[in-house]
């Protein structure tokens, strides 16, 4: 879990999407959503607020544009993303 510090929100007559966008709005941070599957079916559906690992740059990366190329290692879990300049 990550530490974001203290603040408070509340969540009165919003759909759970705005819930979600309230508290990255309040306390910053990243989302990441994962499934959990156990034979062919799904057992959990999670969002996941991280810590903010980058910054906001006002930039689009769009494949046939900006990236040449997406390849996944499957031995270290990565995925590497060649950027055109």
């Amino acid at each position: 879990m990550a530490e974001l510090g203290l603040a408070s929100t509340n969540y009165y007559y919003i759909t759970p999407t705005e819930a979600i966008t309230e508290c990255i709005n309040t306390w910053g941070g990243e989302l990441r959503d994962r499934v959990e599957i156990d034979d062919n079916r799904i057992t959990g559906r999670f969002i996941d607020i991280l810590p903010r690992r980058g910054e906001d740059i006002d930039k689009r990366w769009e494949i046939d544009k900006d990236i040449l190329s997406i390849t996944e290692n499957k031995k270290q879990k990565s995925t590497n993303v060649h950027i055109s300049r």
